[in-house]
């Protein structure tokens, strides 16, 4: 529920009546919405725009009415969209229940919440009669139906979907490939093919089968790097095999049978690949260089253009051994390919030392957020307050700092947004990290059902492994 200010309302009706009845009246015409949507229609329409002020109360909330606000379920019903509820075995038996009445033959929404009449009205309370396409579609993982009473999964059409067979899984891949580089010559994408088919069946001979999520992200991983490096496409593709799996390696014998099947590829001997080459652990050199505004690293050839470059950091305040210069490498390549980093370790390895070295070379502004396991959906984006302003009580939206930073326009620095603590994150909160993290989305969706469009930020989350109570896949 919000609050809105009873003058505010009737000032904005006054502008805008002349457009909301046109706007109302020609989705009516249409006559493609089924009776309950056109009454919520109709009852909006009085309640925009003929607004009485009713008698004023004593207290802070007499220049105030309530109104019901949707979310994300209710607008997309309204909407007439179909909805897929992913991991639906997450939801409390109180939630699951709540939403009863949708999951019969003839749906319908009982908004027994709406008590101050905003959509609906005092005498009916239903949504009802949806359109015949109108479909929910839950997504639970093997193994969770444990989690559902017979009534309730009798109330599904239940499909098992079984593992992808090797040759399907490569069939698969390939159409991924195709479908990244349908702009590339089939040449090209005939040898990418090959390399990583190739790559796929000697990894599988030592280690285990690879996962359908690692694979397609070394393929989205490798077309952003094709962005920023045009000219070195196979190169591409090896380093994101290495970057992606190396760093899962547990000890230094699998990491050594790593580096020599990708090393014994056919396909790559061609290719001069430095980031392959074993490191010494006495080198402490500088791993970067700068060059024409650029940070370059030595490992990867990859360059950050920065335009206000800290080139005189005193690098003796700062020890570069492996372990720290490996965590400088990931940093920097996930800022020079603009694609989220999540860091594990233990704390005291360096992890913020590392990031904020990087950030003062290269004169990035550091956007911090920080997670704990209280952190709620409205910390993480927005809630509504109630402030005062020039003596007047209001009910107000603060977004969040995380909020602002994903939606930032007219940028004049370049800037990271740091998460840190991503172990103490609740389900519901990684749930809605996802979206965040994910290139290939260019929008986030509030938990209001507003679509928050993202801006150009580089994102990195750092995970503490010390944390005993985490169990869900980061991949």
């Amino acid at each position: 529920m919000i609050k809105l200010n009873l003058n505010d309302l009737k000032e904005y009706s006054l502008h805008f009546e002349k457009k909301i009845k046109n706007l109302i009246q020609n989705k009516l015409d249409k006559g493609d919405l089924r009776d309950s949507l056109k009454e919520i229609l109709i009852h909006l329409e009085e309640k925009l725009l003929y607004v009485k002020e009713e008698e004023e109360n004593e207290g802070i909330f007499n220049d105030f009415t309530t109104v019901f606000k949707t979310g994300v379920l209710t607008e997309n019903i309204i909407k007439q969209k179909n909805i897929i509820l992913k991991n639906l075995s997450n939801l409390s038996a109180s939630q699951f229940e709540r939403c009863n009445d949708l999951y019969n033959y003839n749906p319908k929404l009982t908004l027994n919440e709406d008590f101050c009449n905003t959509l609906t009205n005092e005498k009916n309370k239903e949504l009802i009669e949806f359109s015949n396409g109108f479909r929910i579609i839950g997504v639970i993982p093997l193994g969770s139906l444990d989690n559902f009473s017979e009534a309730a999964i009798s109330r599904f059409t239940l499909i098992y979907t079984s593992p992808y067979e090797n040759n399907e899984r490569l069939s698969i891949i390939e159409a991924l490939i195709n479908s990244c580089y349908k702009n590339e010559a089939e040449n090209y994408i005939n040898e990418y093919i090959k390399i990583l088919d190739y790559f796929i069946i000697e990894y599988e001979k030592i280690f285990k089968q690879l996962s359908f999520k690692l694979l397609v992200k070394i393929i989205r991983f490798s077309k952003y790097l094709n962005h920023i490096n045009k000219d070195e496409k196979e190169k591409n593709l090896i380093l994101s095999i290495f970057k992606c799996l190396y760093s899962n390696m547990n000890n230094n014998t699998q990491k050594n049978q790593f580096r020599e099947i990708i090393s014994n590829i056919k396909y790559i001997k061609k290719i001069k690949c430095e980031f392959l080459k074993e490191d010494d652990i006495n080198d402490f050199s500088f791993p970067f260089y700068f060059e024409n505004y650029k940070f370059i690293s030595k490992k990867t050839n990859l360059k950050i253009h920065c335009s206000q470059p800290n080139e005189e950091l005193e690098n003796n305040k700062y020890s570069f051994v492996y372990t720290f210069k490996e965590l400088l490498d990931y940093i920097h390549l996930s800022i020079a390919s603009n694609y989220p980093l999540i860091i594990k370790g233990n704390t005291g390895i360096g992890k913020k030392t590392a990031i904020n070295y990087i950030c003062k070379r290269i004169g990035y502004e550091i956007i911090h957020f920080y997670l704990s396991n209280s952190t709620s959906l409205k910390d993480l984006f927005c809630k509504v307050v109630l402030v005062q302003e020039n003596n007047q009580k209001k009910f107000k939206t603060i977004r969040s700092k995380l909020l602002d930073a994903i939606e930032r326009k007219n940028n004049e620095t370049n800037y990271i947004i740091l998460i840190e603590n991503l172990e103490q994150a609740s389900p519901n909160i990684l749930e809605a990290l996802i979206p965040i993290f994910d290139n290939s989305e260019d929008y986030i969706l509030l938990p209001t059902g507003e679509e928050i469009f993202k801006s150009n930020f580089n994102l990195i989350a750092t995970f503490d492994l010390s944390s005993k109570n985490f169990n869900y896949d980061l991949t």
